[in-house]
């Protein structure tokens, strides 16, 4: 199968196409994250293990599609290269900083644990808590640098159309609510009663960590 990579750098240099493209990257990175970084405890060819490694196959899109989206409603084309890379750029932080802390306590970041970040420090450790893979989370900053900075990708000057962005917002809203739908198939009463951190990660919209099967 040849690539065309002409028409992959044309729909690149639309707007859909350039959040579509930052999507893509934040969706492989997360993916990369869940391999190497994250004890999630899927046992695939289980049913229960190919179900939840289906969940995290397609649970960084909904919330990553919301937020990337939100850079389609700017006018001007400044403001929605600025916005789309902003959004991407906050995105590629929550995720790396989970990863970071993760290696060093197991955990993932929650609501509780930024209150008291004043508190945790990981101290002399942090440079031991970097991995050889770290620099493909990174990669893509310089690279997507180069090529708009060679025109390789041309920036759109045409505004996005707004119904056009309520749809994509809209679809992205119908996308997390089926993924909250495939949570709660895997535990019923998900949002009504108590459990565990890494369930916690899957259903807030400030993180996208799928679940762990821990009991509670």
């Amino acid at each position: 199968m040849r690539i065309n990579f002409n028409k992959i750098q044309k729909a690149m240099g639309t707007r859909l196409g350039f959040v579509l493209t930052l999507l893509i990257l934040y969706w492989l990175k997360t993916l990369l994250a869940y391999t190497f970084d994250f004890n999630l405890d899927i046992q695939l060819g289980k049913l229960q293990g190919n179900y939840l490694a289906f969940i995290a196959f397609f649970n960084p899109i909904p919330l990553g599609l919301l937020l990337l989206a939100l850079a389609l409603y700017a006018r001007s084309t400044k403001a929605f290269y600025s916005l789309s890379i902003a959004i991407y750029s906050l995105l590629f932080i929550w995720l790396y900083s989970n990863i970071f802390y993760y290696r060093e306590f197991s955990d993932f970041i929650t609501a509780n644990t930024m209150k008291v970040v004043s508190k945790v420090s990981v101290g002399t450790a942090e440079l031991e808590l970097l991995r050889f893979w770290d620099f493909i989370y990174f990669m893509d900053f310089p690279l997507l640098a180069y090529l708009l900075y060679k025109k390789l990708i041309q920036l759109d000057r045409r505004p996005f159309k707004f119904r056009s962005s309520v749809a994509i917002t809209a679809l992205s809203a119908l996308l997390f609510s089926a993924n909250l739908f495939l949570a709660e198939i895997e535990r019923p009463d998900l949002l009504s009663r108590g459990f565990s951190n890494y369930y916690l990660k899957l259903v807030t919209p400030k993180s996208h960590i799928i679940p762990y099967h821990q009991k509670v």
